[in-house]
């Protein structure tokens, strides 16, 4: 199986929120649902201020929590790609995945009653294209490679912020953090 995973560099990013528009646009979104988000951070105190800005979006985790506590196998993982996504005709709006999820990343919609969150643009990824967030990125922050890439480049880790510890979950989502940033 292949492994796709993204690349957020904390050094570029303007929080423009490309990314969230773009995402919310191409999957047709009501008010309130997103599947990802940009996070602003800041650390120390005046006049000493450091701010940060950091992608909250599904990690297409190695070991997916939401896959293994989804009673009907309606959240799955592709084989090509890796990416997880739920297969909404056999969702039955429990939200197992929702509750097992550390990053937040799975919701059951209001309008559809169904569990929902990225799925990578998987439709546009086995065409040969990118995933819209990372086409509309205008700084070029977040970039979609193979994760066996990722994993030999240097500086990147897959935790920032407090997130849980990603031994648990294998998450795909990788940050090169800010120069100076205490993680």
């Amino acid at each position: 199986m292949s492994q796709k995973g993204f690349r957020h560099d904390m050094n570029k990013c303007l929080e423009c929120r490309a990314c969230v528009v773009s995402c919310k646009d191409k999957n047709d979104l009501p008010v309130g649902v997103n599947f990802n988000a940009i996070e602003e951070r800041e650390r120390r105190k005046f006049p000493d201020v450091y701010v940060w800005f950091t992608l909250k979006m599904c990690r297409h985790c190695s070991k997916p929590a939401c896959v293994a506590a989804c009673p009907t196998s309606a959240m799955t993982k592709d084989d090509d790609t890796g990416m997880v996504y739920v297969k909404e005709d056999v969702c039955i709006g429990c939200g197992a995945c929702v509750k097992s999820c550390p990053y937040g990343a799975v919701q059951i919609r209001e309008d559809t009653k169904k569990a929902a969150k990225c799925n990578g643009c998987i439709d546009m990824l086995k065409r040969g294209e990118l995933p819209v967030c990372v086409a509309s990125c205008t700084s070029r922050c977040l970039t979609l490679a193979d994760v066996d890439e990722l994993r030999k480049e240097s500086g990147l880790v897959r935790a920032v912020n407090d997130d849980v510890s990603p031994e648990k979950t294998e998450p795909n989502l990788y940050y090169k953090p800010k120069k100076g940033m205490r993680a």
